[in-house]
């Protein structure tokens, strides 16, 4: 009996991100794995979206699901932090769009209402600041701030910061403050009651030195199928970028289990 086909992935980056963060890891994959990926509205090429921000949400993983159709098979949806938000919100919004979904670090939701108006009072602050960031050593300057928090662990002393403090140095201030304001988590609804619902395998990864998203994985360990979680080490928030060959052999196994488990499936 033939093997089937790896499904292709369709990788989804986190806040100030864009496509070419993805380069190193999808470098370390097998070459007959299809890989392709979606930007963030505001970020990289990507125009931002015109709605108001309450509609960013649904309006963004509209813009998803018509990416993951356009494959060349249904994909597994790969998305970071910001990213895996969108993805996750997307996988259960819009069924039938991936063949899997794999998530680095990101959180299914607020579901306390002061906590979420807290979260949106906090990401307001920051994209006001943001946007002040004008010129290049504003946001230069801003950037370094935002990668000095505890979150990132020594991101900032990573071989590879140096390049993504630049590719960040593209990427248009005020664009990315209307991103935050729009895909803030305390605009996305609190979706830990559908994990155990999603019908399509899923995997949770977090970094072995970012508390609260290995926190997160535990929980969702907790859950079962359709899920699990894995832990990476020596990583912090950014795993893909400190560990792309730990995380890329994770992605790679649960692309390989999930074509050996579904192949092909119909939307």
């Amino acid at each position: 009996m033939p093997t089937r086909a790896a499904p292709p992935l369709l990788f989804v980056h986190g806040f100030l991100g864009e496509a070419a963060d993805w380069h190193r890891l999808r470098g370390l994959l097998p070459p007959e794995v299809a890989s392709d990926c979606f930007e963030l509205p505001g970020h990289g090429t990507a125009p931002p979206l015109t709605d108001t921000p309450a509609d960013w949400f649904p309006d963004a993983a509209r813009r998803l699901s018509l990416a993951c159709r356009k494959q060349p098979a249904l994909p597994v949806v790969v998305g970071y932090s910001m990213g895996g938000r969108l993805a996750l919100y997307t996988a259960v919004r819009h069924p039938g769009a991936a063949s899997g979904l794999v998530v680095l670090g990101a959180d299914p939701g607020i579901g306390d209402a002061a906590l979420r108006a807290e979260r949106g009072a906090r990401d307001e602050a920051l994209a006001r600041s943001l946007a002040a960031a004008r010129d290049e050593p504003a946001f230069a300057a801003w950037l370094r701030r935002w990668y000095a928090a505890p979150l990132f662990g020594a991101l900032n002393r990573h071989p590879a910061f140096a390049a993504l403090l630049k590719r960040r140095l593209r990427q248009r201030p005020g664009s990315l403050a209307a991103a935050l304001r729009g895909l803030s988590v305390s605009r996305q609804p609190a979706l830990w009651h559908a994990l155990q619902a999603l019908t399509i395998p899923a995997l949770f990864i977090a970094g072995a030195e970012d508390a609260k998203y290995r926190a997160v994985a535990g929980r969702i360990a907790e859950l079962g199928s359709p899920w699990q979680a894995a832990v990476c080490p020596d990583a912090a928030h950014a795993a893909h970028i400190e560990q792309p060959e730990a995380v890329a052999a994770l992605i790679r196994s649960f692309a390989e289990s999930v074509s050996a488990g579904r192949g092909r499936t119909a939307g």
